[in-house]
């Protein structure tokens, strides 16, 4: 994924410096990130858990078998936006702790110096003060999470300082709803306002990582799962 999304970026600033560029269409470009997903666990893997969506997606796009991510949060997320390896940043694992420099390019910032609106909705976790957040690193807009794994109706991080974490555009603010819900509704709403100019948007949900509290609705889709943390797993 890191090959593929610098190659992208890559291409995309090569055309920006050619004369016809104006007159070109440039992609649109929405990256979905899916928090601590077990490869076995979507329907297109043969998995029993309903993921329809993610099952057309797989069938009418591109599946790449030989691209991987770390094991935990941070590392994942500092390599994908970046390119880099996260060792770079000294992060092997998840942290609060600031992981860019400020001076760093990111496929945002890179997006967004060729005229790319840029935005994130969702969970940040590369940095969880306000003036670490997105906006710091090239998003116009952001919304979600700036810690890691929150409550699914509180938005809540553990505990400790970090534990307020839910923000907007470096203001944290309260919300109400499912977690999933407030993150695909920010992002469909910051869709419906594009006007001409391509954009690049990031929704990096928290869904299925820790903790689970999934709406009865869907839990009742797996009667069958005996184990109430598969059960919510798999309704997540």
């Amino acid at each position: 994924m890191r090959a593929v999304l610098s190659l992208l970026v890559l291409l995309i600033l090569q055309a920006a410096d050619r004369p016809s560029a104006a007159a070109e269409p440039r992609p649109n470009l929405v990256v979905l990130v899916a928090d601590d997903l077990g490869w076995a666990d979507v329907g297109y893997h043969g998995s029993s858990i309903k993921t329809p969506n993610l099952d057309r997606l797989a069938g009418e796009g591109v599946r790449l078998h030989q691209h991987y991510v770390a094991s935990m949060c941070s590392a994942t997320r500092s390599a994908l936006l970046s390119g880099r390896y996260w060792s770079r940043f000294g992060v092997t694992g998840a942290t609060n702790s600031r992981v860019y420099p400020f001076d760093t390019v990111t496929l945002a910032s890179a997006l967004q110096s060729v005229g790319y609106e840029t935005a994130i909705t969702g969970k940040w976790h590369l940095g969880s003060k306000l003036e670490w957040g997105p906006r710091k690193f090239g998003f116009d807009h952001s919304y979600g999470s700036l810690a890691g794994g929150v409550g699914p109706w509180n938005h809540r991080y553990k505990r400790g300082p970090y534990s307020v974490t839910w923000s907007r555009n470096d203001e944290l603010i309260e919300a109400e709803g499912h977690v999933t819900d407030l993150i695909a509704r920010e992002a469909v709403s910051w869709l419906e306002s594009r006007g001409d100019k391509p954009f690049f948007l990031y929704v990096p949900f928290t869904a299925p990582h820790i903790p689970i509290d999934e709406p009865s609705a869907w839990l009742k889709q797996y009667p069958d799962i005996d184990d109430l943390g598969k059960r919510q797993y798999a309704a997540a």
